[in-house]
């Protein structure tokens, strides 16, 4: 491995405005400041009917190297336009290719903006929850049986450890006065396979918030070991974390109940916009969320 930990960050919900709630330039300031080797943005970025001007604020932080996109409901037209999901295909050119199509049924969504890659002893997949067949099995079902298998036999070979999902829209979130309901129906789908696979992490936005949640498999069903020094043992069988952090800097939704009364949610917080980090180091992961003066508000370490 290398000598330094493989740095990740994610963060989603930023914003190309000006106006008075959103602040994404401070959440961008924070990121370049703790040098990535990879941003994952987990989606809804412009908030505009045009993506130029975001893109152009990508560029501003130097972020274009090292970032990589999920789409969310602003990026498109279910919340914003046609344009503005064209303006930010062109300028990644990936995210228009569709790489999962069955040509017999000319009726299923032809998904884009799916793709997966390898970081070093990490393996990402990034799927989307805009696919209008997002709840059936269906072409990016196929697509992300196939992901899933390639990451398991690199695993067997002792290339991957670290497994993440990532998608725009949740499959589990405390309830928030913006009224964004998890995907129970996508999990229903896909959290057999995630157990199946063992993947690590699934991280989201569209919650403008954080919540980080117990490792779990499917039915919600809480699942892990901890070590004596309270790190989460993945060696052993385990579910996945959920994160949703849709704090990037549009502006913080809040809560409608009280997140400590939740016994599957560790941590919550409504107050700050933050970022979250990942520094794989091997067999080591620590995970920690910053606001945007470099304050954890949240951490925690898993093994494998």
């Amino acid at each position: 491995m290398a000598n330094e930990p493989f740095v990740m960050v994610f963060s989603a919900d930023s914003d190309q405005s000006k106006r008075k709630d959103a602040d994404p330039e401070r959440v961008f300031e924070r990121i370049v400041k703790e040098k990535p080797h990879r941003y994952v943005f987990g989606g809804d970025g412009p908030y505009e009917v045009e993506g130029k001007t975001w893109i152009k604020l990508i560029d501003k932080h130097g972020l274009r190297p090292i970032i990589k996109l999920v789409q969310g409901n602003h990026d498109c037209d279910e919340s914003e336009s046609e344009q503005t999901e064209k303006d930010i295909e062109a300028e990644f050119d990936y995210l228009k290719k569709t790489p999962e199509i069955n040509p017999s049924e000319e009726e299923w969504e032809k998904t884009k903006w799916i793709h997966s890659w390898q970081d070093k002893n990490a393996f990402f997949i990034a799927m989307n929850t805009q696919d209008n067949d997002i709840i059936d099995k269906r072409n990016q079902y196929n697509w992300v049986v196939k992901q899933l298998e390639f990451a398991k036999k690199k695993k067997t070979e002792g290339t991957v450890d670290w497994i993440f999902a990532i998608m725009h829209k949740p499959w589990y979130t405390l309830k928030t006065k913006s009224g964004k309901p998890p995907l129970k129906e996508m999990r229903s789908i896909f959290q057999p396979l995630f157990d199946k696979a063992e993947v690590d992490f699934v991280l989201s936005g569209h919650n403008h918030n954080f919540q980080a949640w117990l490792p779990m498999v499917h039915d919600a069903t809480p699942k892990f070991s901890k070590s004596p020094d309270g790190a989460y043992d993945f060696s052993k069988p385990h579910g996945q974390f959920y994160f949703v952090n849709g704090a990037g800097g549009h502006e913080i939704n809040n809560f409608k109940e009280k997140w400590n009364k939740n016994k599957k949610v560790i941590f919550a917080d409504q107050s700050d916009f933050c970022y979250t980090l990942f520094k794989i180091d091997g067999k080591n992961c620590d995970v920690l969320t910053k606001d945007t003066k470099g304050n954890t508000l949240f951490s925690i370490k898993e093994t494998k």
